[in-house]
């Protein structure tokens, strides 16, 4: 009677969309951080992923400029592509401009000095570079459990301050997204550094995204002089990518631009469907192997696809393979309850109640919120 109701029960689960869709979507908490290098307080907007508070998974971030503006964006962006399966969760920072000395900050902060040097109102860019890697980035991973995937977005100004932090620290992100950046200003000073760095051979960032809308002016100018000097000096292994959206302009591209570039950049990120045929979690995992030799950090397997093959074969009633599958899912995320509840739900099915019964015992220690293991306790005794 317990394996005829558990089939049913599986059968549901299978009938079940394979992503399963975020809740209320939440823009975060805003956390106060006192900054040395700048003598002031700097606000940061944070979201973490919906999974967060019970995954124990690390999540890459992506530090958004300009974040009274952007955050709100990158949040939908980021989960989106995730719920679609295109990308990671991501924790999401926006950094907002503030008030310095009478002045928003955004033209001083955002912007490199100039052949005159820095001003009170423009020249900044250094020092704040200086405090996001120095103190912001550390900050947040004291704080919050992050992987060591980072990438950098920014629009206009805060687009060139995203070259300039490429061209300057290469190293401190895996990824920057430059949009319209400002690349016309001080007549062109990030592309003629450009051409200076990349003509002597210097370090590369795992991924370089730069777009424009249709605006034209010196900004259009600037743009594309610095593609032209992507194109002709930095080497192959170097993965960048130039688009130029005609039907967008300096405002409305942004949007676009940060989806696309987040859909570039984890490109292979979801699984093609003929690999997954078999029901071989180890095919997964060479997948994922090999995208993480293109990105240059280690991805794991998405939880998802461990429970959809897990109980894909457990609905082919093959229970020993599914029960490894699921033991795989807990070596891969020992922290994840999910996995432990495969492993109750695969002795439920060989009719090893006392041992069904332990694993969701387990699952409910490791997250009392999973409501699965609850029900399927409850259902045992």
């Amino acid at each position: 009677m317990i394996r005829l109701f558990f089939c049913f029960f599986i059968l549901q689960f299978l009938s079940l969309p394979a992503t399963s869709q975020p809740g209320m979507l939440s823009n975060g908490e805003q956390l106060s951080l006192h900054s040395r290098l700048l003598d002031e307080e700097r606000s940061l907007f944070i979201h973490t992923p919906s999974a967060y508070s019970h995954s124990g998974t690390p999540y890459p971030v992506l530090i958004a400029l300009d974040g009274e503006w952007s955050f709100r964006n990158a949040v939908a962006i980021t989960e989106h592509l995730a719920a679609s399966e295109r990308m990671p969760p991501m924790i999401v920072v926006g950094i907002p401009n503030t008030i310095r000395n009478g002045r928003p900050t955004r033209f001083s902060d955002l912007t490199p000095a100039g052949p005159g040097g820095q001003s009170t109102t423009s020249g900044g860019a250094e020092a704040f570079l200086r405090f996001i890697t120095d103190e912001m980035l550390p900050f947040i991973d004291e704080r919050y459990n992050t992987s060591s995937y980072r990438a950098l977005v920014g629009h206009s100004l805060g687009g060139l301050f995203t070259v300039y932090a490429m061209l300057q620290t290469p190293e401190a992100f895996d990824a920057y997204f430059a949009i319209s950046p400002s690349l016309g200003r001080n007549n062109q000073q990030q592309v003629q550094r450009a051409l200076h760095l990349y003509s002597e051979g210097v370090a590369y960032p795992g991924a370089f995204h730069l777009s424009i809308g249709n605006e034209g002016g010196n900004t259009m100018l600037g743009v594309e002089a610095f593609a032209e000097v992507l194109k002709a000096h930095t080497a192959e292994e170097f993965r960048w990518k130039f688009e130029a959206y005609d039907e967008e302009d300096h405002v409305s591209v942004v949007y676009r631009s940060l989806y696309d570039a987040l859909e570039w950049t984890y490109e292979g990120w979801t699984v093609p469907e003929h690999l997954l045929t078999d029901n071989d979690i180890s095919i997964v995992e060479r997948h994922y192997h090999a995208l993480s030799n293109r990105l240059g950090i280690e991805v794991s397997v998405p939880e998802h696809y461990y429970t959809r093959l897990g109980y894909r074969i457990l609905g082919e009633q093959d229970f020993d393979y599914a029960a490894w599958t699921f033991q795989q899912y807990h070596e891969a995320y020992p922290g994840s309850s999910g996995a432990l509840v495969g492993l109750g739900d695969s002795e439920l099915m060989r009719g090893e109640l006392e041992k069904a019964s332990a694993y969701y015992k387990q699952a409910l220690d490791l997250n009392p919120h999973d409501e699965r293991a609850s029900h399927m306790q409850k259902a045992l005794h």
